[in-house]
């Protein structure tokens, strides 16, 4: 994020609902980021638990908590970064890295890494 030209500030503690809090200097633009991440890949897919839990403890984001998802694919460093509105899920989401054997690619999430200056200069 920083070499994209992002000042990036982070959470002091484990209890907040944003890890990363992304400042566009270009725009001045602030973006709630919270990080999700596995290392490892399961049938060509990867899968990530989207809610917050901890022992004795649960919780699922809501709209508002924060803007952007970033998911991290731990043994190579990618990263793909996807709206908060675009994931439509509340326990966990995969991806795929390969195609299905009938290549169907209807309804499927696709593992496709991107930059965070990338996804905000979409809007």
């Amino acid at each position: 994020m920083i070499g994209e030209g992002f000042e990036v500030f982070n959470s002091m503690t484990n209890n907040s609902r944003v890890d990363y809090v992304a400042l566009d200097t270009e725009t001045n633009k602030l973006y709630k980021i919270q990080v999700k991440t596995t290392i490892e890949m399961k049938d060509g897919c990867l899968q990530y638990t989207i809610k917050k839990s901890s022992k004795n403890y649960s919780y699922i984001y809501k709209k508002g908590d924060f803007d952007i998802y970033a998911f991290v694919y731990l043994p190579t460093n990618e990263i793909m970064y996807k709206w908060f509105d675009d994931v439509y899920c509340t326990n966990s989401i995969h991806f795929r890295v390969t195609l299905p054997k009938n290549n169907q690619v209807k309804n499927i999430n696709l593992w496709c890494p991107n930059t965070l200056k990338g996804l905000t200069n979409e809007v």
